[in-house]
């Protein structure tokens, strides 16, 4: 669900990429992780609702012919606001251990330069032995970042040596995270002109790769960008979290994991064991301290 109902566009990222505000310039960009051997597909499916005389909802596929082998950015033609915004409930702090915080609050979004990683800033490129990498890197260039749905189990992430030689946490845990953004939600909201909407545009070159406007009926956009693992065999050992390892590093700390847990007693209070359960793990994170990708 949209975070502002009046939203033009709204994006939903799912499975694995890394999210930052580039400093430079202060657009968001989305890296997807490609992954060719470890079973992850790119989808992008583009929806167009527009609205009959008769006040019903129509929904259309917008067919497209976009390569997702380069990089792309996403240019909002009159925008309400211009620049990013990450969406906070500023009535709240937020407390990943208190179930009132603000569903929707970006900060629920894995953050892997936080203080559950230590506040390692990350580190580009990785050894270049490796298949895995960014790409491709998608920039917007306004709009308002927040988490559209999290998860139902709660997580801890972990070093991955202790990751695997533990088998019990509680709430009060270093690492612990709670429910995480399973979606990530990305609204652009634009005034009320038809020529108002967003452009495709292919960065090599700059020219326009697809257009979704408004136009005179007032249509609204949804695009769904899923880079998610359809896996279900063995699930043992290492989740597929620590791919981002393999595209990214800390100079000064070693690999985690984001372990899935289920809460033993969920009444029980800040001391609660948790068990882990052998799930994988395909979650965005955002990088908090890092100036941006180079494109």
């Amino acid at each position: 669900m949209p975070l502002d109902n009046n939203a033009t566009v709204s994006f939903c990222f799912t499975g694995l990429g890394l999210i930052c505000i580039n400093k430079n310039n202060g657009k968001l960009q989305v890296g997807l992780l490609d992954c060719p051997d470890h079973r992850h597909e790119l989808v992008v499916d583009i929806q167009a609702i527009s609205q009959t005389p008769e006040h019903e909802l129509v929904s259309e596929l917008v067919s497209h012919q976009l390569g997702f082998d380069r990089n792309l950015s996403i240019e909002v033609v009159n925008p309400a606001q211009p620049g990013i915004t990450k969406y906070q409930n500023g009535n709240n702090q937020f407390n990943r251990r208190d179930n009132q915080t603000d569903p929707r609050d970006y900060r629920w979004i894995v953050d892997l330069e936080g203080p559950a990683f230590r506040n390692q800033p990350i580190a580009f490129p990785p050894l270049i032995k490796d298949p895995i990498s960014i790409k491709p890197v998608i920039t917007i260039s306004d709009g308002i970042l927040y988490t559209q749905q999290r998860t139902s189990s709660h997580f801890f992430a972990l070093p991955t040596e202790e990751a695997a030689n533990s088998q019990a946490f509680n709430q009060n845990s270093p690492g612990y995270l709670g429910p995480v953004a399973f979606k990530i939600g990305f609204d652009v909201v634009c005034e009320d002109k038809p020529e108002s909407g967003i452009l495709f545009k292919n960065d090599s070159d700059g020219g326009t790769l697809l257009e979704l406007r408004k136009g005179p009926v007032g249509k609204k956009y949804m695009i769904t960008v899923m880079n998610e693992c359809d896996f279900q065999g063995d699930v043992s050992g290492a989740s597929d979290f620590t791919l981002y390892y393999k595209a990214v590093s800390y100079p000064d700390q070693g690999v985690f994991d984001l372990k899935r847990v289920a809460l033993a007693d969920p009444a029980g209070g800040g001391n609660n064991p948790a068990v882990m359960t052998p799930e994988i793990v395909c979650e965005f994170g955002f990088l908090s301290q890092f100036a941006g990708f180079e494109l």
